[in-house]
């Protein structure tokens, strides 16, 4: 009998450009990023896949490249892009749909964790974007499902969330007070602002980006174009930094070179500490599907997202004989993770009461659904489905079906249906 490596926790940095996987080794208690070469850090993997003709293998990464330089496959790139878009691929007469063709690659990419690919025993997978698109949140869950891990298992988070959990998960030291994080993105860099809220509980951590600065060349020597860069990164630098107490700095991106950062470099490593990575994001997703699936080690901190719902929802309820406030979406996650549904019994209403409490103005509302058309039963013979689900961070959608209640009172099959503006 083979021995299957059990609850293996993934983090995956997804780009069109380039992917990165890593795992979190329990042991250690550390994420470790797989590299493409043994021995190397060499972590990323081209976005891409490669049929080969009149075959049925899939390449993916460097050997897809390979093959297809040398005229013998069908390249696939651009995955999330495709996805995205909603595009159909046609290889040799075939149509596929782009999420089918992404979980090629995630197929392809889980056999470099060697024996803990088996989709039973990975216990979570957390993909971190740089943002993404309903039809993305769409595609990636699709992929994944269809390499074989289950719905309950697959995550997604921006790279900014990712930030927040990798930070968190390091010495206190380092984020003693702010936290400045720099990005190079092709011909700019991108200066962001992590910031801890230590005067509310749980404490509120937050980035925002300060400035950005454009590194385009244009007709320059290296020379000259060096001395620009450092230029204008030390203007950014100063700008991120201006008046306000930072611990340490994050540069992330390979266009960062010591070779041109020379006064820059300077100033920002004055009286702090300065990291440099590629593999943040991926190790983030790692910390990140800890803390979901397995250890909940940052309870008293709540990471503030552009997504994340800031109204708790809930009901009056029996549960377990118990009378009281139940809580049915829980403020602080995110719009797409946040659903819910149960089944319940109605006494004698006629009408559905949702109570919509606000993390930020502290205010208590009511959203009463009334039950039209609902068949006339004696108390606790009307059963009853209620689903919640987000379509976007401000707006819930509430489906409400009648269940009937055994052979002596049939369902009606009437559902009632409403909008939740938060």
């Amino acid at each position: 009998m083979r021995n299957i490596v059990q609850n293996i926790l993934i983090g995956i940095d997804l780009n069109d450009k380039a992917t990165l996987i890593s795992y979190y080794n329990k042991k250690d208690r550390l994420p470790v990023t797989l590299t493409t070469v043994t021995g190397t850090d060499k972590y990323q993997i081209p976005t891409v896949v490669c049929k080969r003709y009149d075959s049925e293998k899939w390449y993916y990464g460097k050997e897809a490249l390979y093959f297809s330089e040398r005229g013998e496959g069908t390249l696939v790139d651009n995955l999330l892009a495709k996805c995205e878009a909603g595009e159909t691929i046609i290889i040799e007469k075939i149509t596929y749909e782009p999420y089918e063709i992404l979980a090629i690659f995630f197929e392809n990419m889980l056999q470099m964790i060697g024996t803990f690919n088996e989709p039973d025993s990975i216990g979570g997978v957390m993909i971190s974007c740089e943002n993404y698109t309903p039809m993305s949140l769409e595609c990636i869950p699709k992929a994944m499902k269809k390499v074989g891990i289950s719905e309950k298992k697959i995550f997604i988070q921006t790279y900014m969330e990712s930030f927040y959990y990798y930070l968190l998960n390091q010495k206190k030291e380092i984020w003693t007070y702010d936290v400045a994080m720099f990005e190079y993105k092709k011909n700019e860099i991108i200066g962001s602002i992590l910031h801890l809220n230590r005067n509310v509980s749980p404490v509120v951590v937050s980035i925002n980006e300060i400035a950005r600065v454009s590194v385009a060349r244009r007709n320059q020597s290296e020379l000259e174009w060096n001395r620009t860069k450092d230029a204008r990164f030390l203007e950014l630098v100063e700008k991120v930094l201006y008046d306000r107490p930072v611990s340490s700095a994050f540069l992330i991106g390979s266009g960062f070179d010591k070779s041109w950062a020379d006064e820059s470099i300077v100033v920002l490593c004055n009286r702090r500490r300065v990291f440099q990575g590629e593999n943040l994001f991926t190790k983030g997703a790692c910390y990140a599907v800890r803390e979901r699936i397995d250890e909940k080690q940052l309870k008293g901190y709540l990471y503030e997202s552009q997504d994340m719902i800031r109204c708790n929802i809930g009901m009056d309820m029996v549960v377990r004989g118990n009378s009281g406030y139940t809580t049915l979406i829980q403020a602080g996650i995110n719009w797409y993770e946040a659903n819910f549904e149960c089944e319940f019994l109605l006494e004698n209403e006629k009408e559905v009461v949702l109570l919509l409490n606000s993390l930020e103005k502290g205010e208590e509302r009511e959203l009463v659904i009334p039950l039209e058309g609902l068949p006339v039963r004696p108390p606790r013979a009307a059963r009853l489905r209620l689903e919640l689900f987000f379509i976007s961070r401000t707006i819930c959608k509430v489906k409400i079906s009648d269940l009937g209640f055994g052979e002596l009172y049939p369902t009606s099959n009437r559902v009632w249906e409403s909008a939740i503006e938060l």
